[in-house]
């Protein structure tokens, strides 16, 4: 019996990130590029996710009725926001998530948000 040999691919290598300063030479350009972006996301956010909340809101909630603090669309929105903005861990979602200014911004696009989710909270329905 010969043994199998052992053939090495090449990888192909991530795309690196650019290495260049910032288009902005003042703060107030940088502000205004900044809002211009989170104009641009919320106005997606808006389009896309009515009618994800409503296919969302059909997902049978397995929890305990009396026990619960936040619907299964809060938690299940909260778990697309992880994902969008790339938060890797649930700690560093409740340190982010939880900040006054990025509640405040996340609640002008979606008023209907009185309070978010701890992540353990996400993570224990998930399971």
């Amino acid at each position: 019996m010969s043994k199998p040999k052992v053939i090495y691919k090449e990888r192909k290598k991530k795309p690196a990130l650019p290495n260049r300063k910032s288009k902005a030479q003042t703060s107030p350009e940088e502000l205004a590029m900044r809002q211009d972006t989170a104009q641009r996301a919320a106005i997606v956010y808006r389009q896309m996710l009515p009618g994800l909340l409503v296919k969302l809101n059909r997902i049978e909630d397995p929890r305990n009725p009396k026990k619960v603090k936040h619907k299964m669309t809060v938690l299940m929105a909260h778990g697309i926001l992880l994902y969008v903005f790339q938060i890797g861990s649930r700690r560093e979602a409740n340190r982010t998530m939880s900040n006054p200014i990025f509640f405040e911004n996340l609640n002008s696009i979606f008023p209907e948000l009185k309070t978010l989710p701890h992540a353990d909270t996400l993570a224990r329905l998930l399971e």
